[in-house]
């Protein structure tokens, strides 16, 4: 059984974090680094302008870094 603790009627901005925010011309080496020393779990990108372009998860990006491999590993 999962309890949560505290305030269930709290409102969201208590739990904001500020994002991470990358260039989408950044290379992948580079947005892992970043996201590994800051401890964020996704990357939000931008255009030159600043402007929204997406988001990049850890999902995204660690199965095109560590591709799977056909059968076990010995």
């Amino acid at each position: 059984m999962c309890i949560l603790v505290g305030e269930l009627d709290a409102p969201a901005a208590h739990f904001v974090r500020s994002a991470l925010a990358l260039a989408g011309v950044t290379p992948v080496y580079e947005v892992l680094a970043q996201m590994r020393a800051t401890s964020q779990q996704f990357v939000v990108v931008v255009n030159d302008d600043g402007a929204f372009r997406g988001i990049v998860t850890l999902s995204d990006v660690l199965p095109r870094l560590l591709p799977r491999t056909e059968g076990r590993m010995r």
